[in-house]
């Protein structure tokens, strides 16, 4: 029975002449899952919530209608039974759901609930770590009125602090500069999170093209969904991949 549904999507699109590049390019679909789709293949699709909103834009785009479709693919891929209460809203992607899971596929969102509660736990952690590591910096300080000293101990002038040699304006000019500058261009569509000196700056899913830049102090912690998807530099310099396709990667770039 399962068969049926891939199959209807499957002759739809050929009947309407549409190849799965053309599907992929009207419907912002990867053709990778639009396949999984028509191959009952929903061992590789993503969440429950994201899997039901490419079925419903798949089914507008083939004329079909999008809350039968979405209904048929729950039961066939989640085994849920859906009432009208269980239609996906026009207005949004996500699912207002008040199904009822069997038991086989409870487990399935208990994994998911425990990740986001270890990541929750992790980046609390690593914030609360940031922060004690830069108080600590500034605590070392005897006061903010610092006065630098010559080779023979001698403190320079007033002066001689306002009209800095060029050497010395160079030195403070490198000390400024010492960020932890990253950039993330996105090859592939990619769940992303970053930490910025212990503040979380993004936490979104970013689309083939997308561009992201983030300076810090200390740190830029890089939680990646789809470490393959992504290229990274760091100060300039491009670095190795920091994973494969659809590998789940944690990465921390710190200020040497």
């Amino acid at each position: 029975k399962n068969m049926e549904f891939g199959k209807l999507l499957k002759d739809a699109r050929i009947s309407k002449g549409f190849s799965l590049e053309f599907v992929e390019e009207e419907t912002k679909i990867r053709k990778y899952y639009i396949d999984a789709l028509e191959n009952d293949d929903y061992s590789v699709l993503p969440p429950q919530v994201y899997a039901c909103g490419f079925v419903k834009r798949y089914a507008k785009l083939l004329g079909l209608d999008p809350q039968v479709m979405v209904g048929n693919f729950k039961r066939f891929a989640y085994d849920q039974e859906v009432t009208d209460d269980n239609m996906i809203n026009d207005s949004s992607e996500e699912i207002q759901s008040t199904t009822v899971l069997k038991p086989k596929k409870i487990f399935w969102r208990r994994k998911n609930i425990l990740f986001a509660i270890a990541f929750l736990i992790f980046a609390i952690w690593a914030g609360n770590y940031t922060i004690d590591y830069i108080t600590g910096s500034w605590q070392n300080k005897s006061d903010n009125n610092f006065v630098p000293m010559l080779p023979d101990k001698t403190p320079i002038a007033d002066h001689q602090q306002n009209d800095a040699s060029p050497s010395n304006t160079g030195q403070e000019q490198t000390i400024s500069e010492s960020k932890v500058r990253i950039e993330i261009d996105v090859n592939e569509k990619c769940w992303l999170t970053v930490i910025v000196d212990g503040k979380q700056e993004i936490a979104a899913i970013l689309w083939p093209g997308d561009h992201k830049s983030f300076v810090g102090n200390e740190s830029v912690f890089i939680h990646a969904g789809n470490a393959g998807g992504i290229k990274v530099k760091f100060n300039d310099q491009e670095v190795p991949p920091l994973g494969g396709q659809f590998e789940v990667v944690k990465k921390e770039f710190k200020n040497n």
